[in-house]
């Protein structure tokens, strides 16, 4: 007897639980506007950057090694929107600015090319449909490390994107 009260008392708590729940009800709505954004950066090819095979470490400064990157961005021209750009990563841990690397305490940092303001990782910024678009990226490493020699690979979106 003491068996068949333990198997019928997870039953009944179900049951009360499944008809105490079935009896809650909540309206959800949900709307939004579809939208395609005609828009593509460097008419959707990949961009490499390559800084060469010899990248000293203990030349890496934040300047040397710079690379300045000018991106084609098209819009549609019946697209009058307006757009946010934003740099897609995983940001270092030193450098909001930089790109983590597959290297302890090494990043890529992105510039605008335009003033020379650092662009967060991940960040939305005003993109006003101007043309080309520079970015100067540069490798960085945190102050006072010495990272380890080898092979650095990153790897990150560049995003145009409705506001």
């Amino acid at each position: 007897m003491q068996i068949i009260k333990i198997m019928l008392c997870p039953l009944i708590i179900a049951f009360a639980l499944h008809s105490t729940l079935s009896n809650a009800n909540a309206g959800v709505n949900f709307s939004g506007k579809l939208i395609n954004v005609p828009c593509k950066i460097d008419n959707n090819k990949d961009i490499d950057v390559n800084f060469g095979d010899n990248v000293d470490i203990n030349e890496i400064d934040g300047l040397k090694y710079t690379e300045l990157l000018t991106l084609s961005i098209k819009c549609d021209e019946n697209y009058s929107e307006n757009l946010y750009f934003r740099v897609s990563g995983s940001a270092a841990t030193f450098d909001k600015a930089a790109i983590r690397t597959n290297i302890t305490n090494v990043g890529i940092k992105f510039i605008n090319g335009k003033d020379g303001t650092p662009l967060e990782i991940n960040k939305k910024y005003n993109y006003v449909q101007t043309g080309d678009f520079s970015l100067k990226v540069v490798p960085v490493k945190k102050s006072g490390s010495i990272p380890l020699p080898g092979k650095l690979t990153i790897s990150a979106q560049l995003i145009v994107e409705p506001q």
